[in-house]
């Protein structure tokens, strides 16, 4: 390729919107020109989170006009969204399948991050860099695009803005577009950018088209340029209007000529002939004629004067321009006046002006009440009264309605911490919107107790010990379990990648870290929190040392007390020269005191909460100021500010709290946690349990760094040890507690420290015969009698199921589908687990999903804080856009943490298929390979349909999901069960089925339960392996695209 800069440039300073440029070029003949044209057309100029921009829906308008002009079939979308984005570049793939020209054309937002450029839907949710890999496009999707379809000659235009909206948010995202790599195999390239790689260019003025478009255009009018001159005098012109400001840039590699616009106007065969000016005026007409724009039809006036229909543009452009007297707010800033009180639902950032990007004037604190006195138009924003006057604006998704009086009466009763106040709160709001947590906190502040008598015996026969109730416990809510107890947080179930990153420990280095001190971070690898803990908020203060000292539970520490607090106060301040040994008596003795399971963390679970789904080497990012922390703030991190350092511990709760509501997890005082000591994670387990087995356990984990620091020392990764009977004066400890509705019995506990599932003696549990959540209530008939056949949801959040009949059914493959597989290029050695045939009879009526579980099913979990935002699961849904797309990179574990949420949410008893069940579910009652017969067909499922199984025909590959609900059902009313993507099963791997069960249970029992089943065959995959009887299993950790689930209920008999 050859390197051509086309104009002299300086960077242009200032805010803008920036064009590149790629196009790409193959031609198959010098002077042939293309019959067949196709074009994808994409605008987007409002942003939900990024500053809106002027022109980008005028500069698409206008290019959708003149390509249509100019002979392609164009589709135009405006102000897509992330899935519409991705919707219609399928379909331009398609179009363009063996077209002789296609062309891509993006305005909007384009953001430069680790090397490559990503082009922002107008729903994109972006705070920080990571959000891009979710939110954004790829600007290689196109190429990708392009080259699937196999188009003789590509040309792709995105005019992308090239000023990062996100400057103090990222650590790589850069100031311009870089060159998009092009992939291989494509014919042949020419790469062209408005402006040179890492530079920037103007927009122009609002209701006009961007420097660089309104250049193209103007150029595009002239009959006979070839590509390469039509770039080089727009670039002329884009020089002249900026003043040299703007360096055009073309890298090519084309040998041919193009001619966008012949000089000899011709017919052209086939659906790319030449459309004449009035069909371009109806398109354009038809996209805008609805608009409540004014620019839109100025635009339209600019372009066809004398058109029919100017008339009628002028009159739209006069009613919708506005008065001189007119309000002098922009139309993206006007607002509408409200006088109203509301609540924090989180702890919510507030801004100085509408926009993510504007800059940060404070920050509320969940259930934090707030006047608001206006919102934004569409009411994205909501403007609020600032403590100490002024106003600043708040996303409104994060506040709530709720009466000024019933916030003044929940704080009150939060501030008294009894069960009076909480009752007289619900006596004054029994419905409130805070009535839920209200009922839960005076449940916690007054156990239900089934026996009170104290004695062992009666009558000379033991007795129970009396059995303590309590409440259930949602993520996110605060508790204590006693007055002189820690404040607990619920942390949710979910998934992390625990160690650290190459780059991390890179920057560490440069900050004074030796390499080989650093080998203990690694290897990096998955843990999954199955269940949801609590936390204590603080580290443990001294106030609540204090309290075990005198009450006798920590007897044996009162050396704590001669090493003192060194003279900086004690009360809030976290307890110091703490050694392991202590800590594991203070929470024995926690545990006597309450009943309830009290714990030091485990060395994953720490790590777990203090990244609080975040990915970086802080919580607050890849940087750490002392503003954030209590650290030595003389050092710096990764090019941080250095700040005052305080030399000694803060008062607990003195800087912010991470996502989680937990405080100081960076610095303040080190952690102990309940760990031995390993060189590196090899052999760790992933489950989030404490690693004690094989380590050195003479030495003990402490974690999160200390006021005497250096902020390397703080990052989440960042572990040290010592013996667990040193404490020194920057040596503290958090704890933790098992939620359980049940007290452990306490009279069989150590005396001197508390029994942790660590320990070969374990407290056990008294508990009646069935425990039921408290949210739900047994009654007779609160679940309707279900018919086979019959479609419902439990909650509006729940997935549709479908009842399915009791029956019996042969499972495994037949000879002749065996037969048929082999044909197909499978090897008999890979047939053997779906034999021998055996008969599998299902005793009861049970409920299947209608449709794999989809990435909206997904969200609702995440925001029930039953699946973990920000974890690989979560990475796969392109945060913020949902959908009925299935959810993916879903693990085994995954599937059954969203299994319990549902349960929990419904009080229903919801599962995954067993492997008997789902074959028994995608058959529907046929005894073929497939519910659809002996073939299955490209119009019938998902698959790779390039390939046959049995002599059926093929077809295009698409290589991507579809929608539930894409294919026709089988005959129980059952989508994607062929296809799509594969779908985890209960059961554990078994070779073959020899000694299966025959009741249609899920088989766990002499099973491989390092590997799940999954089952069905997802989009690439061969039709011999969507096969009802194909088997495959692989590591319940493991996540790919392909891979999602489907889940099944119990029905009461």
């Amino acid at each position: 390729m050859k390197a051509v800069a086309m104009t002299p440039n300086r960077t242009f300073a200032g805010y803008c919107r920036a064009a590149l440029i790629a196009a790409l070029a193959l031609l198959a003949a010098p002077g042939v020109h293309a019959a067949k044209r196709v074009a994808l057309v994409i605008g987007n100029d409002s942003y939900d989170t990024l500053p809106d921009l002027n022109n980008a829906a005028t500069d698409a308008r206008g290019m959708a006009a003149k390509l249509t002009e100019l002979g392609f079939d164009v589709i135009l979308k405006l102000n897509a969204s992330r899935r519409g984005m991705g919707r219609a570049l399928a379909e331009f793939q398609g179009r363009a399948s063996a077209a002789d020209v296609g062309l891509v054309f993006y305005a909007g937002h384009g953001i430069q991050a680790e090397g490559a450029n990503y082009l922002i839907p107008a729903n994109a949710q972006i705070e920080v860099e990571e959000d891009l890999r979710y939110e954004g496009l790829d600007a290689r999707d196109f190429l990708r695009a392009m080259k699937a379809a196999g188009t003789n000659l590509n040309i792709v235009i995105m005019d992308a803005c090239r000023d990062n909206p996100l400057p103090k948010r990222s650590r790589s995202a850069a100031r311009g577009l870089t060159v998009t790599p092009v992939p291989a195999g494509i014919k042949g390239t020419a790469l062209v950018y408005s402006a040179a790689p890492g530079q920037t260019a103007q927009d122009g003025p609002a209701g006009g088209h961007g420097v660089f478009t309104g250049a193209l255009l103007t150029v595009l009018e002239q009959p006979g340029l070839k590509l390469e001159e039509v770039f080089k005098q727009t670039a002329i012109k884009v020089a002249s209007l900026t003043n040299n400001k703007q360096k055009p840039w073309i890298n090519s590699s084309v040998t041919g000529d193009f001619v966008f616009n012949p000089a000899v106007t011709a017919t052209r065969p086939g659906p790319g002939k030449r459309v004449s000016s009035s069909a371009a005026e109806l398109l354009f007409w038809e996209t805008i004629k609805d608009a409540k724009d004014g620019a839109m039809f100025a635009e339209f006036l600019k372009q066809f004067p004398n058109s029919p229909l100017a008339g009628l543009a002028r009159l739209k452009l006069k009613a919708l321009t506005p008065a001189k007297t007119a309000a002098l707010t922009p139309p993206s800033m006007q607002v509408e006046e409200v006088d109203a009180s509301y609540v924090a639902l989180k702890t919510a950032n507030v801004r100085a002006e509408p926009s993510t990007a504007a800059a940060k004037v404070g920050r509320i604190a969940r259930d934090h009440g707030v006047i608001v006195t206006a919102q934004t138009k569409g009411g994205k924003w909501l403007r609020i009264k600032r403590q100490g006057g002024g106003v600043g604006y708040i996303y409104a998704t994060l506040l709530a309605e709720v009466d000024a009086g019933e916030i003044a009466a929940w704080n009150e009763a939060r501030k008294s911490k009894t069960a009076a106040e909480f009752a007289t709160f619900l006596r004054r709001y029994p419905d409130g919107h805070f009535a839920a947590r209200a009922k839960r906190l005076q449940a916690a502040l007054n156990p239900r107790v089934a026996a009170v008598n104290p004695r062992k015996t009666v009558d000379g026969r033991r007795i129970r010990p009396p059995v303590v109730v309590f409440p259930d416990r949602e993520p996110g809510e605060n508790f204590r379990d006693c007055v002189e107890c820690p404040e607990m947080v619920v942390v949710p179930a979910g998934s992390f990648v625990m160690g650290s990153t190459a780059r991390e420990r890179q920057w560490a280095i440069k900050a004074g870290a030796e390499t080989q001190s650093l080998e203990d971070e690694r290897l990096r690898h998955d843990v999954t929190i199955p269940k949801a803990f609590a936390v204590g908020k603080f580290e443990v203060t001294w106030d609540e040392w204090d309290a075990c000292i005198r009450d006798g539970g920590c007897e044996a520490a009162k050396s704590v007390n001669a090493g003192g607090d060194e003279g900086w106060g004690r009360g809030r301040r976290p307890a110091i020269h703490v050694s392991w040994d202590y800590a594991k008596a203070y929470v024995g003795w926690l545990s006597r005191r309450t009943g309830a399971r009290y714990r030091l963390l485990s060395e994953a679970e720490w790590e777990y909460v203090a990244r609080a789904g975040t990915m970086t080497a802080f919580n607050t990012g890849n940087l750490i100021t002392p503003d954030q922390a209590n650290f030595d703030g003389d050092y710096t991190y990764n090019g941080s500010a250095k700040g005052t350092s305080l030399g000694k511990t803060a008062p607990v709760g003195s800087f912010r709290p991470n996502a989680f509501g937990l405080y100081d997890v960076h610095g303040n005082v080190w952690e102990w946690v309940d760990d031995c000591w390993h060189d590196n994670y090899q052999g760790a387990p992933n489950d989030g349990s404490a690693w004690t087995a094989g380590g050195d356990c003479s030495n003990r984990v402490l974690r999160g760094g200390s006021w005497f620091n250096y902020p390397r020392t703080l990052r989440a990764a960042a572990r040290t040890y010592n013996k667990p009977v040193y404490g020194g004066h920057n040596d503290g400890f958090r704890v933790a507690r098992t939620l359980s509705r049940y007290a452990i019995d306490t009279s069989k506990t150590d005396a001197g420290r508390a029994v942790t599932t660590t320990e070969t003696k374990v407290a056990s549990l008294t508990r009646p015969k069935a425990a039921v959540p408290s949210a739900v209530k047994p009654a007779v008939g609160i679940y309707p009698r279900r018919a086979p056949g019959e479609s419902f949801t439990d909650c509006p959040e729940c997935p549709e199921m479908v009842v399915l009949p009791a029956g019996n059914f042969l499972m495994g493959a037949t000879p002749q589908g065996w037969q048929w597989a082999i044909e197909a290029g499978a090897k008999a050695s890979q047939l053997a687990d779906e034999r021998p045939q055996h008969r599998v009879t299902i005793g009861a009526p049970f409920a299947v999903g209608k449709f794999e579980v989809s990435r909206d099913d997904w969200e609702f979990c995440i925001r029930g804080g039953g699946c973990l935002s920000g974890g690989p699961a979560d990475r796969s849904l392109e945060r913020g856009s949902g959908g009925t797309l299935p959810a993916t990179n879903i693990s085994w574990r995954d599937a059954m943490a969203y299994i319990r949420w549902l349960g929990k949410r419904t009080g229903r008893p919801y599962r995954l298929l067993s492997e008997a069940e789902w074959e028994y579910a995608a058959r529907a009652g046929t005894t073929t390979p497939f519910h659809t017969g002996d073939q299955i067909l490209p119009d019938q499922a998902n698959f790779d349909h390039s390939y046959s199984y049995n002599g059926s025909p093929m077809g295009d590959y698409w290589g991507k999901m579809v929608e539930g609900g894409g294919f026709p059902p089988n005959d129980y009313g059952l989508y994607d069960m062929h296809g799509n993507v594969w779908e985890w099963v209960a059961d554990c791997w078994h070779d073959d089925y020899r000694w299966a069960p025959d009741d249609g249970a899920a088989w766990i029992k002499a099973g491989n339960c390092d590997r799940r089943v999954y089952r069905g065959g997802g989009y690439d995959t061969i039709p011999g392996v969507i096969r009802a009887a194909n088997r495959s299993a692989t590591d319940p950790n493991f996540r790919d695209k392909t891979i999602g689930f489907r889940i099944a209920l119990s029905l009461p008999r």
